[in-house]
């Protein structure tokens, strides 16, 4: 009985240290966005480029983050719980540096700032063409990331 406490044990850490792990991947790709966001806003770059940018960094983030994860994985030594509590820590470390990201950022705000952020999001958030190319982004995304975790099985 003992046993199978344990295994079912660590099979929950298991989908804990996937849950944590995307959840961090996602959290480090999107606070990498953001920050190229606020940089370009800044710069006064043309929205669509400011869009692309983000989608394609997230994009790679996500990719290149699973890849790094998995290596990480398997070639670790460490209890199932080491690896557990690791991944709650990296989430922890990552969204309190999205925290403090816009308390940073907004330091650096010129002139045309907010004139660049409402041109930005008119253009993110009004136009349809933009919102079905970041779900199709998103779905692709996914996809990839579950072609790669087959592969590496």
């Amino acid at each position: 009985m003992d046993t199978v406490k344990s295994e079912n044990r660590n099979f929950s850490l298991i989908i804990g240290i996937g849950i944590f792990t995307w959840i961090s991947i996602l959290s480090f790709a999107n606070l990498i966005g953001r920050i190229i966001q606020e940089i370009s806003l800044n710069l006064s770059l043309n929205p669509s480029l400011i869009f692309w940018t983000i989608e394609t960094t997230i994009l790679i983030i996500c990719i290149l983050g699973i890849l790094w994860a998995i290596k990480i994985i398997n070639k670790s030594t460490k209890s199932v719980l080491i690896l557990f509590r690791n991944a709650v820590l990296v989430l922890l470390i990552i969204q309190s540096l999205g925290f403090v990201e816009p308390f940073i950022s907004t330091r650096f705000w010129d002139g045309d700032y907010l004139k660049n952020i409402k041109v930005f999001n008119e253009l993110r958030n009004g136009n349809i063409l933009y919102q079905i190319v970041s779900s199709i982004l998103d779905v692709i995304k996914l996809i990839i990331i579950a072609l790669l975790l087959f592969k590496k099985k």
